[in-house]
Parts: structure tokens; C-alpha cells; sequence
């Protein structure tokens, strides 16, 4: 990071000056992440902290961005000490992870890693200069960015409509998070809540649900749901009656149903009445029904037939000639 804030520099009465931020360009950022709530729009976190040349100096802000972190050192005058040695300790470990050294900005990035948890480390600075020896330890957190992903119901009947909530690892709702389903992609809600419906499937099947936000360093969270296969569609049956102008009924009156996959006809009784059972497609559909008759002009209504319904379908028809009622329409 190339400018810092001077009024931040001037007011730090330290021996050695330890600023930490995360690195601009934030379209490389791991996935994990120093800080639940940080803001890539904002400056750096800034982390200040004084310690005395004989001792350490314990000190454990809030978690920051995981990234390329800056580490910057100054003297006593602020100005940038060149050359000075950074080493990294995971906590408890003896070994550094990982040293670099400051250049003539007295900046040295370190690469932060991947974490599966959060995770403390040491960060040691030190610089032999005139004779003296300075030196500066603080402790940080990298903390593990991690998107949860939980249903509404597991298993589901195909078909059925499901929710889907996303929330960080502190359990706290993510909006505008991608969720992507059976190759559908919606983005969560403010309440972190996206709807999806089961599809149709000839057997029980289980599907991933991702969940990601990559550029807010998030870890990918995804769930299994399976989808039940629950067996062949009802047969459905449609009935009903059809009469004329004066109400009386009209036999041999053709009755068409019209589906996607067929089309098949019936007529109506002495009594004008009719029935015809067929097979909706999975999911149900809407469906055509047309009556017909001679010099009649035809009607036709459509109705749509849950898959899933076993009740049946009661449509009506009165046939008007035009010389009876001049506004029927010949469908």
C-alpha cells in the first residue's frame, strides 16, 4: 500500500511503529479472511502497539482481512526502517512459518495463509541499528471465512418448494451471496434466503447446493438434498355436462383434451354428459378442453392438471348458436 494516513504516523509515540492492512488489490484475495465484517472500500485496519526494548508487548485486535498484509516499521523519527527482519510464528510453534524483510519504504508483505479455522500467529519484528537492538511483537488473528448453507426440509417430494439459507460463520444471515441448484443461479435476499423448486426425477436423486462469494473472501459452502421420486402421475379425470341455448342437453357433443403429449376425445351420453380420464405430464400442466358439435360454434377452456391431484376436474359447456347469442367466439 503505497500512501499512508500521516496524521496516524505523526501521533504514534512508539519506538517501532506495526501497521497491518490488507493488500489493495483484493481481487486476489484468499479465501479466507482476517475479518467478518470488512469492507474492501475502506482504508486498512491500522493495528499500533507500543513495547518496551526488554519485553513483549501482548496485544489481539479484531480480525482482519485475510490478503497480502502489510507490515510497515518506522523509528523513533517515523521514518522507515530499511532491511528489517519479519518472522511469523503460528501460535505455539517454535519455527517460523514464513520471514521477509522490509524495503526501503520499510514495508514487507506478507503472503497470510489459508486457514481452516482461526488461527493466531506471532509476528516479530526486529532491527539491530547503531548498536541497539529494537524490536516489536504483536499477536493477530487470521480468521476462517466460511459460508454455511441450511435447509428449509431434507429429504423433498419433487416438486416441492424449498428454501435455502446462507450465513457466515458467526451465524449471521448473507445477502447477495450466488446459490446455484439443478444449474439454476439466484442470489440470497437480505435475510440470506433463496427459493428453489425440487425438479421431477424417475428416482430418488441428491443434488448439491453451492453457495459462493469469492471477491468477499468467503470459503464455497454447499449442502446435499436429495429429491424423492414419488412414482407415476395420478390419472385425472374430467367430467361434466353440455346443453344448449334452452338448457337442454346435447348429446354426442365431442370433447377434446388437449395435452402436451396427446389428445384424447369423448362425447357426451343421451344425457349430455361426459367423462375422459387422462395422464398429466410430471408437475401437472395446463390443458386444453374443447367441445364441439355440428353447427355450434366450438368452446374450449383452459385448466391446469396437478400431476399430484386425485381430484377430479368439473367443466361445463352451454353451446349457443349465433343466431341465439351474436358474442360467442369460435375458439
Amino acid at each position: 500500500m503505497k500512501n499512508k494516513n500521516p496524521k496516524i504516523i505523526k501521533t504514534a509515540l512508539v519506538t517501532l511503529l506495526l501497521i497491518i492492512g490488507s493488500s489493495a488489490a483484493f481481487v486476489n484475495a484468499s479465501k479466507n479472511s482476517l475479518s467478518s465484517d470488512s469492507d474492501y472500500s475502506k482504508p486498512p485496519d491500522i493495528i499500533r502497539f507500543e513495547t518496551p526494548n526488554n519485553g513483549d508487548s501482548f496485544l489481539e485486535p479484531a480480525p482482519l482481512k485475510e490478503n497480502n498484509i502489510e507490515i510497515y516499521i518506522v523509528n523513533q523519527e517515523k521514518k522507515p526502517i530499511f532491511d528489517a527482519t519479519i518472522h511469523i510464528y503460528k501460535f505455539g510453534d517454535e519455527n517460523f512459518s514464513w520471514r521477509g524483510f522490509t524495503n526501503k519504504n520499510g514495508m514487507a508483505y506478507w503472503p497470510a495463509p489459508n486457514v481452516d479455522k482461526d488461527t493466531k500467529f506471532k509476528i516479530l519484528a526486529e532491527k539491530y541499528e547503531d548498536g541497539n537492538y529494537y524490536h516489536c511483537i504483536i499477536y493477530v488473528i487470521i480468521k476462517n471465512r466460511q459460508i454455511i448453507v441450511s435447509l428449509n426440509v431434507n429429504p423433498i417430494d419433487e416438486g416441492e418448494v424449498f428454501n435455502v439459507e446462507v450465513n457466515d460463520q458467526d451465524n449471521k444471515p448473507l445477502s447477495l451471496v450466488t446459490v446455484k441448484f439443478n444449474n439454476k443461479i439466484e442470489l440470497t435476499n437480505n435475510n440470506g434466503i433463496v427459493t428453489f423448486q425440487a425438479p421431477w426425477v424417475d428416482e430418488n436423486v441428491s443434488f448439491m447446493i453451492t453457495a459462493y462469494a469469492p471477491l468477499r473472501g468467503y470459503n464455497e459452502g454447499y449442502k446435499f438434498l436429495t429429491v424423492t421420486d414419488c412414482g407415476d402421475t395420478i390419472p385425472h379425470k374430467i367430467w361434466g355436462e353440455v346443453r344448449n341455448y334452452d338448457f337442454i342437453p346435447i348429446k354426442k357433443v365431442k370433447i377434446k383434451v388437449i395435452t402436451e403429449d396427446s389428445s384424447p376425445v369423448t362425447y357426451t351420453d343421451i344425457d349430455g354428459n361426459y367423462n375422459i380420464w387422462i395422464n398429466p405430464k410430471e408437475g401437472g400442466e395446463f390443458v386444453k378442453i374443447k367441445a364441439s358439435y355440428d353447427s355450434y360454434p366450438s368452446q374450449s377452456v383452459k385448466v391446469w392438471i396437478d400431476s399430484r391431484n386425485s381430484d377430479s376436474t368439473h367443466i361445463n359447456f352451454w353451446l349457443v348458436k349465433d343466431d341465439e347469442n351474436g358474442n360467442q367466439n369460435n375458439n
